[in-house]
């Protein structure tokens, strides 16, 4: 079997961008607001460049203007955003020089983005150990899913929208999210104060819609025919191709606090 070193020494490199993370989720508050930030607009930029061989233009601007105001105001000026965001919709939609596609995808990148990312730097702000296991659930869930889908796979899951992906895989994810997050919950119940019950069932959801999440990341870039949203992370594609189920683990976590909490 011939190893090829360039590959493994990319993806390697690649993952070195975990060190940031991992600080910032050490260090908290503004780091973290700082971090998700960065990496909202970053992911923001790939969505947007996704759809050139579409034609398809999204307002990157006005979008990252957006993004400004949110996190400079934050979740608890709610009623100053809804008002600053009706001049964001009326630039949307009074441009006649793009389609009814190109104002759908505006929206469509603040729903599936920037929401979503800002629910992070919201729930350090409610406990940062719900923010731990945002992470610790998708690390796991893409490496084991990866993993045993790569060794053990032999049922595809969805073929059309991602080849690769197995039931094995899928299955794999699940349970080992179930493992290392009721784990973690084990280990600091008292700062989580989460029911085992509860923290079964929260790891079950993520497990299942984390990879729901990457499925449908998928679904976009085969829309778009790109492999992957950019080059940006050596070895691993881009912003988005690494945090896509992050993006929908966030919300699950996000609802089970305004819930539960």
């Amino acid at each position: 079997m011939i190893i090829n070193f360039s590959k493994i020494s990319k993806r390697y490199i690649g993952s070195l961008i975990i060190i940031p993370i991992i600080i910032s989720l050490i260090l908290g508050n503004f780091c973290l607001k700082a971090v998700t930030f960065i990496i909202t607009i970053l992911s923001l930029i790939e969505f947007s460049n996704a759809f050139t061989k579409k034609n398809l233009r999204i307002n990157k601007c006005l979008l990252i203007f957006f993004v400004i105001i949110y996190y400079i105001l934050g979740i608890k000026y709610i009623d100053i955003l809804i008002i600053l965001f009706l001049p964001i919709l009326l630039c949307f939609l009074l441009d006649d020089k793009r389609s009814i596609i190109d104002i759908s995808l505006d929206f469509i990148a603040i729903f599936y983005i920037v929401i979503p990312f800002s629910f992070i730097f919201i729930l350090d702000e409610i406990n940062i150990y719900l923010v731990w296991i945002i992470f610790l659930s998708a690390w796991t869930i893409d490496t084991m899913a990866y993993m045993v889908g790569k060794n053990f796979g032999k049922h595809k899951l969805i073929e059309k929208i991602s080849p690769n992906k197995t039931v094995e895989g899928f299955i794999a994810g699940v349970v080992s999210c179930i493992v290392v997050i009721v784990t973690y919950g084990v280990v600091f119940m008292d700062r989580l104060n989460i029911s085992m019950l509860n923290l079964v069932l929260l790891s079950l959801t993520i497990g299942i819609i984390g990879q729901i999440g990457d499925l449908v990341a998928s679904s976009i870039k085969r829309f778009a025919d790109i492999k992957d949203f950019s080059n940006l992370i050596p070895g691993h594609g881009g912003i988005l191709d690494r945090f896509d189920s992050i993006l929908f683990i966030s919300i699950v976590v996000f609802i089970y606090s305004q819930i539960f909490m």
